[in-house]
């Protein structure tokens, strides 16, 4: 069974309360991973320091 959320072209949504900040259009997985293009919407950049954190340590996991 293939899960239709993690289908290549499904858009994500992130939200923080009733604003959605970001859309996150997934272009491919490998599993456990998958992986998008990241649309930013006003409001995401309050969040934008937990992402750029969580890309340095996984690069530094290597």
């Amino acid at each position: 069974m293939t899960d239709p959320n993690l289908t290549t072209g499904s858009i994500w949504r992130l939200h923080h309360g009733n604003q959605e900040i970001a859309r996150l259009a997934v272009t491919g997985t490998d599993m456990p991973w998958t992986h998008a293009e990241v649309e930013t919407l006003p409001g995401f950049e309050e969040f934008r320091p937990a992402f750029t954190e969580q890309a340095r340590a996984i690069d530094e996991e290597g």
